[in-house]
């Protein structure tokens, strides 16, 4: 028998592959440098010889940045999926004792606390293996990476009856300043303080004032809740915060009587590939939070 060998095959590199994923799902050189942990100029040529070696153009972009996929891209990117999926579930069949379990964590900002992190450290303990990555983002941002794959498990706000995960709590919003701040004449707009957009606390807060007729200005807007908190106490503007998360009795924020704005959800959600450590922990932080926010409710109501 006569075997023809192909002499034009190509092995497509896994890494290349890895980074051409990463670009496709979060639309930027930048972001995908982040997750696969390389510089956006190294993911940039990682594409440009990806699509050298196949003789296609996979991405659409424009001054650096991207625009989306081609259709050789879309079609790539489906296989591309499959060959990393069976590449890390071979790795993991074959060297299991050796491989630390990785699990992908994505939280809203103001989850940052000691408690928050003594939780995290003390489950760190218990679990030697585990490598936990935490990222903070907006609820869109958190909940579109889960749904890419891009975390295993993401808590995140919600309005209620939104139905997206599972909800482990509700939060009171209340409108909150500077000690020497005062909600302007309803003839102004009302200066904001203000998580960025895709923030349900942000959305809230326009509901509330479009409800009311009240035109606003954003003041300043920022992902850092201490940042935040320091410029309303600093009188930049407004803002409103779930009470859960405001220290008790905290004079220099104190809530004002100014619009009906109502309440948020906290849920969870996982990644279909999910593994039991990652659900564990989610369990503990769900419970860790649900009873902390019950706490909290019960201490306003006192």
């Amino acid at each position: 028998m006569i075997i023809e060998y192909i002499d034009y095959m190509v092995s497509l590199d896994l890494d290349s592959l890895r980074s051409f994923v990463a670009v496709a799902e979060t639309s930027s050189f930048s972001r995908a440098g982040e997750r696969v942990g390389r510089t956006q100029s190294a993911v940039s040529l990682q594409l440009a010889r990806l699509e050298r070696s196949l003789g296609k153009m996979l991405v659409l972009r424009r001054q650096g940045r991207v625009l989306g996929l081609t259709d050789d891209g879309r079609e790539l990117l489906h296989y591309a999926r499959q060959l990393i999926a069976l590449n890390d579930a071979a790795y993991r069949a074959v060297a299991q004792s050796t491989i630390p379990t990785r699990i992908r964590l994505g939280i809203p900002a103001d989850f940052m606390s000691k408690a928050f992190l003594d939780l995290l450290q003390d489950f760190r303990g218990a679990n030697c293996g585990v490598e936990l990555e935490v990222v903070s983002d907006v609820s869109r941002r958190l909940l579109e990476q889960v749904q890419n794959g891009a975390l295993d498990v993401a808590f995140f706000k919600q309005f209620p009856g939104q139905g997206a995960g599972s909800v482990i709590c509700r939060q009171q919003l209340v409108w909150i300043s500077g000690p020497d701040t005062r909600v302007p004449p309803i003839e102004d707009p009302v200066p904001l303080i203000l998580f960025p957009e895709g923030s349900i606390v942000r959305s809230q807060i326009f509901a509330a004032l479009e409800a009311a007729g009240r035109y606003w200005r954003i003041a300043y807007s920022c992902a850092s809740l201490e940042n935040l908190k320091l410029a309303i106490r600093q009188g930049l503007g407004l803002s409103a915060l779930p009470r859960q998360i405001l220290p008790s009795a905290d004079e220099q924020l104190p809530e004002l009587d100014f619009l009906p704005i109502g309440e948020i959800e906290v849920a969870v959600v996982q990644s279909r590939n999910c593994g039991a450590t990652a659900r564990t922990l989610a369990q503990r932080i769900s419970e860790h939070y649900g009873m902390a926010s019950a706490e909290k409710s019960t201490t306003a109501e006192d």
